[in-house]
């Protein structure tokens, strides 16, 4: 089956294309899981919030694409959960050691106050469509799944979930964080290609061959929607 990433590539060559070939060396097929059982699936929407909007390329499709998957995956029983980023609370950072590290004073200060509650680019952003059975939580780190970063394994573990799909913000960074600390909990970890991106192509490329080779399963909306959720 065709795929169709969220970026057009630059050259002749789709690298996420190159990536499929070596996984079909590894493991002699392509997708991971052909179809994931809906009411056993959680959607993680990650950090889809207004710092990000004028940060991050495509996410108006990606935010397209985000409330197809919600529709379908609530139509079908399943989870959704939206999982913003809190980066500052009452004025005090949430990650010290990430803010002092690996920003400037300046920087910092802006990161944690824009993605600090109450702040109107912490919310996420309005063109989602939630709904009221829907699950929202705030995350600490760039993975949920950090110790002490969110209560969504309680949640999961309520609701039975065994298999996770990731969409979101960056693909590279808590994407890529969240999809791998899931698979090494054993849930069934699919990202998807088209409602995922990145502050640059390359960026969102090498995150999807990286994850594609050991961690999750990479599908299109389409695919998931059509096919994989049934």
């Amino acid at each position: 089956m065709k795929r169709t990433p969220s970026h057009a590539t630059d050259g002749p060559v789709d690298p996420l294309r190159r990536g499929d070939q070596r996984v079909m060396e590894k493991r002699g097929r392509l997708h991971v899981y052909e179809r994931l059982e809906p009411a056993k699936t959680a959607l993680l929407v990650v950090d889809v919030q207004g710092y990000y909007r004028d940060l991050v390329p495509d996410l108006a499709t990606v935010s397209e694409n985000i409330n197809v998957l919600a529709s379908r995956l609530r139509s079908r029983g399943g989870l959704v959960v939206w999982v913003q980023n809190t980066m500052g609370a009452n004025g005090v950072s949430t990650w010290p050691e990430y803010h002092e590290r690996f920003f400037s004073q300046a920087k910092a200060r802006e990161h944690m106050t824009r993605l600090g509650r109450g702040h109107p680019d912490h919310a996420l952003l309005s063109e989602l469509k939630t709904a009221s059975e829907d699950a929202r939580l705030e995350k600490f780190r760039f993975s949920p799944f950090a110790p002490g970063a969110s209560d969504l394994e309680p949640l999961l573990a309520e609701r039975g979930i065994e298999n996770i799909i990731i969409a979101g913000v960056a693909t590279n960074v808590c994407c890529e964080s969240t999809a791998r600390d899931a698979m090494m909990r054993n849930y069934r970890v699919l990202v998807v290609s088209d409602a995922t991106a990145a502050l640059t192509k390359e960026d969102h490329f090498t995150s999807l061959v990286s994850l594609s080779s050991c961690f999750a399963d990479i599908r299109t909306t389409e695919e998931v929607a059509r096919d994989v959720l049934g």
